[in-house]
């Protein structure tokens, strides 16, 4: 179990590993030019690729479409209240809570873990994730003027049509296929790279309340999602990727909107960097648990 563990994982982390050496030898790389790619680029074509061609029945996609919702819906009230009653600021410390990094860290952990069909069902929870972080969670730090910008974002609109298609059977022509598949390819390699060099970059804040925030979340995360699969008759690769992705760490993209908004960036530079470090240990403990 121990080898079959490290198959997964391994990959991911060293991978983010080389980002996190090739800035601290301060080596040049533009995150906002590779963001801009992978956000505008490779992940849509990764995303709609990924899920027109994905073979799994319907019923699949939307237990785990219902899931993600009420998922994250239960992270708002739950570490919404835990926030309220601790006197911590919701405004900075609770939409890297409620978000998740699905995407740099969940997306290829769920891949090598449990495959293609893994990774279907993993960006089906990645895309609600994401049209939540920039309505919802957008609105939350930054105000109600920027509540529909998940309306502008290529990777909602991919899950949309890559869903779309699945459940239409659309079959594309072979060499447009070809070429967003091979455009796709390059997003989680690319989202790995630039997770570590990001975390490399970040000044952080309170150690010892980010370390206390970041293993909450977890224990939290991970009782919120077996109940919630006990709850929904969850079962397989739909209720392992649920949890798995469920506790996957705080976002680097938290951090840039709480740096964008003057939301307290140094408390949630803490967060995502603590709770990234802890990843490294819990999500081969919460792999033991599900394999």
């Amino acid at each position: 179990m121990i080898l079959q563990i490290l198959d997964i994982i391994a990959p991911v982390f060293i991978l983010s590993g080389v980002g996190w050496l090739w800035a601290k030898r301060d080596l040049p790389y533009d995150i906002a030019f590779v963001t801009r790619l992978g956000i505008g680029v490779s992940m849509p074509c990764l995303i709609f690729s990924t899920l027109v061609r994905a073979q799994i029945e319907p019923s699949a996609f939307q237990d785990m479409m219902l899931a993600a919702l009420l998922l994250y819906g239960l992270f708002a009230v739950v570490f919404g209240a835990a926030f309220r009653l601790a006197g911590l600021s919701l405004r900075t410390f609770l939409p890297p809570t409620v978000m998740n990094n699905t995407g740099n860290l969940g997306l290829p952990v769920a891949l090598y873990a449990y495959g293609d069909e893994g990774l279907a069902l993993a960006i089906v929870l990645f895309a609600i994730m994401v049209t939540i972080q920039f309505s919802l969670g957008l609105w939350f730090v930054a105000g109600p003027q920027k509540g529909w910008d998940a309306a502008r974002q290529p990777m909602v609109w991919a899950a949309v049509l890559g869903v779309a298609g699945a459940w239409a059977d659309v079959k594309l022509p072979v060499f447009v296929d070809a070429t967003i598949a091979l455009t796709g390819q390059m997003a989680i390699p690319l989202m790995v790279l630039t997770l570590g060099v990001s975390i490399s970059r970040i000044r952080v804040g309170s150690i010892k309340r980010a370390l206390v925030v970041a293993l909450m979340r977890y224990v939290g995360a991970l009782a919120i999602a077996l109940g919630l699969g006990a709850a929904m008759g969850l079962t397989g690769t739909v209720y392992a990727v649920l949890v798995l992705q469920a506790i996957m760490p705080a976002p680097v993209t938290n951090y840039l909107l709480a740096l964008q908004y003057d939301a307290e960036p140094t408390e949630v530079a803490g967060l995502v960097v603590v709770s990234t470090a802890l990843s490294i240990a819990l999500v081969p403990l919460t792999l033991a648990f599900l394999i």
